[in-house]
């Protein structure tokens, strides 16, 4: 957005193009209303405009909004939508939350400093993404036989990829699939482990 197009939201926002003062106050008050709506409870949601047309979440907290919006259809939108995309917020805080608790246990254990992720499973799906993760973390408890040639090869690159693929990329990131199975995961630490050190 540059920045008349900034500067035109605001001046609407204000009421600017409102000529008279009662509407324009009237104008405001619902304005002052809506921002209330918005952060009187936990998770707090904000407002991203845009030169589209509809009203949407685009993500966990965000609600799109157009520039030349109208307020009372920002309020019939919001009466609506609110409290849904307000749970769906306050269930990814959770999952993240979980996220990083987890990614804690699996750095420790395997002595990296964290987990990658890609823009499809950070929030759109990041119900298969602890999944995975949880997966991993367990998988490795029970095979401490394949601890230590993980160790090697994660010690390369210090991350892991949790994504679609079994591969090493070229800078020895780890990728393994979010839905992995336990001997195919195992076969490849194998494979990886040789080829790595013969590479390196």
């Amino acid at each position: 957005m540059d920045d008349p197009e900034v500067g035109k939201t605001i001046h609407r926002l204000h009421g600017d193009h409102i000529k008279n003062e009662d509407a324009r106050e009237t104008h405001r008050k619902k304005l002052r209303y809506l921002s209330q709506k918005l952060v009187e409870r936990r998770p707090e949601m904000m407002i991203m405009f845009y030169k589209g047309k509809d009203f949407h979440a685009i993500a966990p907290g965000y609600i799109h909004v157009p520039m030349n919006f109208v307020p009372d259809e920002l309020k019939n939108y919001l009466n609506e939508h609110l409290e849904i995309h307000r749970m769906k917020s306050a269930k990814f805080v959770d999952q993240y939350e979980q996220f990083e608790a987890l990614e804690k246990d699996l750095c420790e254990m395997l002595s990296i400093n964290g987990i990658e992720r890609t823009a499809e499973n950070d929030i759109l799906q990041m119900d298969s993404l602890l999944l995975g993760i949880k997966h991993l973390k367990k998988f490795i408890k029970s095979n401490p036989e394949l601890l230590f040639p993980l160790v090697r090869i994660t010690s390369l690159s210090k991350k892991i990829l949790m994504s679609e693929n079994y591969r090493i990329h070229a800078d020895f990131v780890l990728e393994i699939p979010t839905n992995f199975k336990n001997d195919e995961l195992e076969e490849f630490i194998k494979n990886a482990q040789e080829e790595l050190m013969l590479a390196v």
